[in-house]
């Protein structure tokens, strides 16, 4: 990559970690919240309600990375617009390309991050009864 492409992608990369964390944040707290009942209905202690709330994270990741993704990309380079950094890159003779690689190089990796996050967790008792079959 091109030192213009590596300046792009580290400022994409901080604004996707500056939307990550609080959309996450909100995200994860209604998802636990939504789930206090089971909880309290039950007499569970708060170590089992911290248990159940660290289990809810695993699924909730990649339902939002790709939205955190999309506020990174567009808070970059609209900072950058609004800084005539887009029009300096431009006069300067870079192509397009330039500016846009650094935004498919964030989105290549994230499907194959969240891919096998989804994936089912078997136990192994499972799936070895499955395989005796």
């Amino acid at each position: 990559m091109k030192l213009l492409e590596l300046y792009i992608l580290r400022r994409v990369g901080q604004m996707f970690l500056t939307a990550l964390l609080p959309v996450l944040a909100i995200i994860w707290t209604t998802q636990v919240l939504a789930r206090i009942n089971l909880v309290t209905d039950s007499g569970q202690s708060v170590g089992s309600f911290m248990k159940l709330a660290t289990l809810i994270l695993p699924t909730i990741i990649p339902a939002v990375l790709p939205f955190a993704l999309v506020i990174g990309i567009t808070q970059a380079l609209t900072a950058m617009n609004n800084d005539s950094e887009l029009a300096v890159i431009d006069a300067a003779g870079a192509p397009r390309r330039t500016i846009r690689s650094p935004g498919r190089f964030c989105c290549l990796p994230r499907p194959s991050a969240s891919f096998p996050s989804s994936w089912p967790i078997s136990s192994s008792r499972s799936f070895g009864s499955a395989r005796a079959r």
